[in-house]
């Protein structure tokens, strides 16, 4: 059985990172995590678990990204007895990696995989902050045996000459198809939304049109699903709202429970990301070069997608006909109130959905890649 170390910083929503761990486990490898809370001022502890095992202790918050690495190996160390060799360690952020990187030997790691999801050329107003994140990002990419990517924007700011390009995989976001249940009874009329509630998304148009819709009498059911700092605003927005009855807010469910058992009972799922107007620092979230993680967990359980365009990318969903691009919230009402109205419309929609999400199936995007990279471990 090959042993697998994951290491990242973490937010109470499930991401990238919780996907693949279940991947993992869905094909027999023994895993161990190594977790930092993003934002160490956060209630979030640090985590390391081993089988159903879990050591949790918190870092003060100043010292945490400096001292983060060397904690964890005292705290692994004293709690975990037994010796393990890792096969392969996968860090999906460029501070986790240089950490292991420092503990390679120490933790007797073997391959090291650097997995970026969210790069940014500009992740910090601060200009020494932003120099910190991209030269740890060029270390990253520089040191590991292998580099996935999400977006082409990542390998042409970190490797514009292409020099490192044996080392290297462009992945899509993942899903398990064959878990989710697709003949599960759909709630009428009813819209979700499953994600991290942060600075990258904005409801305004959308409650704006879901009160369009209640004040011609129709009934619907939005349940949202995540957690993030702006969900107070939300939560505020919407009690004043005439839609306040009609929106339920279920919290943070987990990734595996979501797609197998939440998602699929809902009707339309809705993206609504903000534009470039916001103002937002980072630019990684306008620079993608496939579909973002919501919209293939929404089409992988068969629903139709709503949402604002973020980039060209996103031109592949009208083009298919599996949903709508919307801003305003005319567009947004007209969207919603087609997909919950019009039955036939709905049907290809909906089977169009599963039809193009085959293209995001884990085992066709990810077993031949870490096939290549475990079969010399």
């Amino acid at each position: 059985m090959k042993n697998i170390l994951l290491v990242s910083h973490y937010t109470d929503t499930p991401g990238v990172m919780d996907k693949l761990s279940l991947y993992f486990l869905k094909h027999n490898y023994s895993l161990v995590f190594a977790l930092n809370p993003l934002n160490p001022k956060s209630s979030l502890k640090s985590v390391i678990k081993i089988d159903e095992r879990e050591i949790k202790y918190k870092i003060f918050w100043p010292f945490q990204y400096i001292f983060e690495g060397i904690i964890f190996f005292i705290k692994y160390k004293f709690n975990i007895k037994k010796a393990i060799k890792f096969d392969l360690t996968v860090c999906f952020d460029p501070l986790s990696f240089f950490h292991a990187f420092l503990l390679k030997r120490s933790l007797k790691v073997g391959k090291i995989v650097y997995y970026n999801v969210d790069f940014s050329t500009r992740r910090f107003r601060n200009r020494i902050a932003n120099y910190i994140y991209l030269s740890l990002n060029k270390f990253a990419f520089r040191n590991c045996n292998y580099s996935f990517y999400l977006t082409e924007n990542f390998i042409k700011n970190i490797d514009p000459n292409n020099k490192y390009r044996d080392k290297t995989f462009l992945l899509k976001h993942t899903i398990n198809i064959n878990s989710i249940d697709k003949i599960i009874k759909k709630l009428p009329n009813s819209i979700a939304y499953a994600g991290n509630l942060s600075q990258t998304v904005d409801f305004t148009n959308l409650i704006k049109a879901l009160e369009l819709i209640k004040k011609e009498g129709i009934n619907f059911t939005f349940d949202i699903y995540g957690e993030g700092y702006q969900k107070e605003h939300l939560e505020d927005l919407i009690c004043k709202s005439i839609i306040k009855d009609n929106v339920n807010f279920k919290g943070i469910v987990s990734n595996e429970i979501l797609l197998k058992e939440m998602l699929p009972k809902y009707m339309i799922g809705v993206c609504p990301y903000i534009t470039r107007k916001n103002d937002y620092v980072a630019d990684n979230m306008f620079t993608g070069t496939d579909l973002t993680t919501k919209i293939v967990e929404y089409i992988g359980s068969g629903l139709p997608v709503v949402a604002t365009r973020l980039y060209g990318a996103f031109y592949v969903i009208e083009k298919n006909k599996f949903g709508f691009l919307v801003y305003s919230p005319e567009e947004w009402y007209m969207a919603i109130k087609k997909l919950l109205l019009d039955k036939n419309s709905y049907k290809i929609y909906s089977n169009n959905t599963l039809n193009f999400a085959k293209n995001y199936d884990e085992e066709k995007v990810l077993t031949s890649v870490f096939n290549k990279i475990l079969q010399d471990s």
